[in-house]
């Protein structure tokens, strides 16, 4: 059942009385305006629009991953001091909606490296995971593989395993030139943290080259 779903769920009756009502030729029923919609479906889940919230929802529940995000939106937001917070709710992840366009990769690559000057790295800086706001800022709308360089013991196995696996996958292809250095060494100590479940093990020499790994 989507999310949205949660919070008006109809009637028989209702069902019954929009059936009817759709079936007639002069009906012409609108969608209101502040009606749930994607705005962003990925390998793992989507994203809807709720008035001024953002709704993720994982297609494999997963409350670990989104805790995890929750918490990394929360420690940017205070980071920065912009307003706003994140939280769960049933199940799914409420966000702070950010209204924007997408950057280009020079803009994600200013982003990220400001994301490391407040303490924060990113596994997957591609563009769709950032937002250019109408006053220019750049500035990150998925924080499923935002994490703290400083903290990676506390990162749950699971997305840790998720943020090498991107970050070799192509992830490495927006970071600035000047944080690459940093950026294998975290990715390398997150990967023998992994042991014998590190996704680098499943990858060829090509990838790993591609991606400065080895």
């Amino acid at each position: 059942m989507p999310f949205f779903a949660l919070f008006n769920r109809p009637t028989h009756s209702a069902q019954a009385a929009a059936q009817l009502h759709s079936q007639s030729p002069s009906a012409h029923p609108t969608q209101p305006a502040n009606h749930p919609s994607v705005i962003g479906t990925g390998s793992r889940g989507q994203v809807e629009k709720h008035q001024d919230r953002a709704i993720k929802s994982l297609f494999k529940p997963d409350p670990t991953a989104l805790k995890h995000e929750m918490n990394m939106w929360n420690a940017y937001l205070h980071a920065t001091g912009k307003p706003g917070e994140a939280y769960m709710e049933r199940g799914h992840l409420n966000m702070p909606y950010i209204e924007g366009g997408l950057p280009t990769d020079q803009e994600v690559k200013d982003a990220v490296d400001n994301l490391f000057k407040l303490g924060f790295m990113i596994g997957d800086p591609k563009a769709q995971n950032f937002k250019k706001t109408p006053d220019e800022e750049v500035v990150p709308v998925d924080f499923g593989q935002v994490f703290k360089p400083d903290r990676i013991s506390d990162i749950d196995p699971r997305v840790m395993s998720d943020i090498v696996h991107d970050y070799a996958k192509g992830g490495f292809k927006t970071i600035p030139e000047g944080l690459k250095a940093d950026y294998r060494s975290a990715i390398t100590d997150m990967a023998k943290l992994q042991g014998n479940h590190n996704p680098l093990r499943r990858m060829n020499v090509r990838e790993l080259r591609r991606a400065e790994l080895i």
